[in-house]
């Protein structure tokens, strides 16, 4: 069992090999490329050798294969190199092979020409004994190609290749493309979207994980290296066809070639990925603030109803009724943001992967460059080719996961109300706001009955504002501020991270990732779709890290806003009016200002206080790029599936 691959393989060609030798050595070959390179070399050192040391009328010696050594073997080697090592190996050359779970359509032998089926747990391909194919369950393929020059062509699936470099060529084949490599590992993806008809109907997805390889169509070739990604046809080379059919004018044709530039459409998807989500994002939050208010209490106070009527006590203050309010507004959104980033974040790369929208959104700048009298022949060719834009589907879709899932919400009010007694166990402390303030009550009651004082009412009237003015009045008037300016705050932070982040992030993630490079003494800065790569993914960290930094920012905010005496005041002046007539509100609002209640300028000052934390923390955010750049390389680190 101690034997090296080269004496295995020196039996083997010589004839001397037992079924053991011959058992270990197609171990070898199966799971090892460098054996399966090294007897590849060694056959066809062979087959050269015995032509050249054997004469016409003599039969061939048989000898030890001492290929590594040598005057003869150095003549041979010389001479493969020479001729290249695509020689066919005097009838050794091996036949398709498939191992796994699958069957071949129609029965018979694996051989070339024969579709394989692959069933649950996938197949394996071996073409040539250098080029392996895995074959997920459900895939199809092909056997094709010859000697050398292997291919398959997929039908259907997912197929994962991997082949030897210096041996032969491989070609992954199908009805929308082709995929050319030599020595590299890569997967390709048959996808069936739309129909018959649909450019985008049946698509081919490319991902390059080593090596490199040349993807070629009818709309044109393009190369991809490790770590890129792509699927055929591309959007911009089937505009471009519809763009010459259209046939504009010279100066309009150059400034739209320009625009669908591979390289500028790469970095244009990057960019708009970005604000696609940030668009997702803002719907869905929009969609829950609006929401949630009218939702929650639906959900909450049948909870509360049932406990308390078990236990025979009334209904709750309305002071704690904002308190238990409260409460659950902050443990649904620790949930629901959670939903709302992953509906963003999972819609926003699945609209980054819809050829059909990409293509219809750089349809709408070809458009624009267009002059009239084409206009409408390109948007005749779109429809043919069913071009759509889905765009406002996908928002649509991220407002109706946010309404499903505040639908299916079930509050839980663990911790909240004592199931025993029925009291709110929730304190001020816990919630971070001050709800219950006695002496600010007196003050604000005392301040606006002297206003109020002052104008002509009638008993009715102020029978009203009397209860309006009680304790438990003034504490819910409070607690409703605090969700308002929190919410007025968050979408203030929110605007000022949305336009700063963007700006800020690319200079720093560069910065930190030539810092590396240059400690590493790398070749260069990364290139652009690296960079792209680690930017996108530093973001991603970043979001995490600034969105806990812009409630913080919110929260903080509205608590302190809700100690301001002017603001509470002014929440409560609100709750008045409602009890006056429009000569009485006239009369009133005069009266506050002349004793400095303004409770808009007071809570602008807060809101100003958020967004000042959040330019903070965004010039002092440092981008942690550990695992997303390989300290050693500087090079981006390649998730794999």
């Amino acid at each position: 069992m101690s034997d090296t691959p080269d004496m295995l393989i020196a039996r083997y060609l010589n004839r001397t090999a037992n079924a053991d030798d011959i058992r270990r050595l197609d171990a070898l070959v199966r799971t090892d490329p460098a054996v399966r390179r090294e007897l590849f070399l060694a056959s066809a050192l062979d087959s050269h050798l015995s032509e050249c040391l054997a004469s016409a009328d003599e039969p061939k010696p048989q000898r030890v294969l001492g290929w590594r050594a040598g005057i003869a073997m150095a003549a041979a080697a010389m001479l493969l190199l020479t001729v290249g090592v695509a020689i066919v190996l005097m009838g050794r050359y091996p036949a398709p092979e498939v191992s796994g779970a699958y069957h071949v359509v129609g029965g018979g032998p694996v051989r070339r020409g024969a579709v394989i089926v692959a069933d649950s747990g996938g197949a394996q391909v071996t073409l040539g004994g250098y080029c392996q194919v895995s074959l997920d369950a459900g895939g199809s393929l092909q056997i094709a190609g010859e000697k050398l020059a292997e291919a398959v062509v997929l039908h259907q699936g997912r197929a994962t290749c991997q082949t030897d470099r210096d041996v032969g060529t491989f070609a992954v084949r199908s009805d929308v493309g082709s995929v050319a490599a030599t020595g590299t590992q890569f997967a390709v993806r048959m996808i069936d979207a739309q129909g018959d008809g649909d450019m985008f109907g049946k698509k081919m997805a490319i991902s390059v994980l080593t090596g490199a390889v040349l993807v070629s169509g009818v709309w044109g070739e393009m190369s991809l290296q490790a770590g890129e990604n792509a699927t055929t046809p591309p959007p911009e080379t089937v505009l471009r066809k519809i763009v010459a059919d259209v046939n504009p004018p010279a100066p309009q044709q150059k400034k739209i070639t320009a625009l669908l530039d591979s390289e500028r459409v790469k970095t244009w998807r990057f960019k708009h990925n970005i604000t696609m989500r940030r668009d997702l994002f803002d719907i869905a939050h929009k969609v829950l603030s609006t929401t949630m208010p009218k939702i929650m209490p639906k959900k909450v106070a049948p909870k509360i109803q049932a406990i308390r009527r078990k236990l025979r006590a009334g209904p709750p203050k309305r002071a704690d009724i904002a308190r238990i309010r409260l409460a659950m507004q902050q443990r649904t959104r620790v949930i629901m943001m959670n939903v709302i980033h992953k509906t963003a974040d999972e819609l926003s790369d699945k609209a980054a992967g819809d050829d059909q929208l990409i293509a219809a959104l750089l349809a709408r700048q070809v458009r624009a460059e267009l002059p009239g009298d084409k206009i409408s022949a390109f948007d005749a060719a779109l429809k043919t080719a069913k071009i759509v834009d889905t765009e406002a589907d996908y928002f649509a879709r991220a407002k109706k996961r946010v309404e499903k899932a505040m639908a299916a919400y079930d509050p839980d009010i663990t911790g909240i109300i004592d199931p025993k007694t029925g009291k709110i166990l929730v304190t001020d402390e816990q919630l971070g706001v001050t709800i219950k303030d006695v002496e600010s009550d007196k003050r604000i009651a005392g301040k606006l009955g002297g206003i109020l004082a002052r104008i002509d009412l009638p008993p009715a009237t102020r029978k009203k504002i009397t209860v309006l003015l009680s304790s438990d009045k003034v504490e819910a008037q409070r607690a409703a501020a605090y969700s308002s300016i929190r919410s007025q705050a968050l979408n203030a932070a929110r605007q000022r991270l949305q336009t700063g982040m963007p700006k800020a992030m690319p200079d720093k993630v560069q910065k930190k990732v030539m810092a590396i490079r240059t400690r590493v003494k790398a070749q260069g800065p990364p290139d652009a779709d690296e960079l792209a790569g680690i930017q996108k993914a530093a973001s991603t960290r970043a979001r995490t890290v600034m969105m806990h930094v812009l409630h913080q920012a919110a929260d903080t905010a509205a608590a302190r806003a809700v100690k301001d005496d002017n603001i509470t005041a002014a929440a409560v002046a609100a709750s008045i009016r409602t009890t006056l007539t429009a000569p009485q509100i006239k009369s009133f609002n005069s009266a506050l200002v002349r004793a400095g209640i303004d409770g808009a300028d007071s809570v602008k000052k807060y809101l100003d206080q958020a967004c000042k934390r959040i330019d903070a923390a965004i010039a002092s955010y440092d981008p942690d790029l550990s695992e997303i750049v390989d300290p050693k390389t500087g090079k981006l680190i390649e998730k794999k599936n």
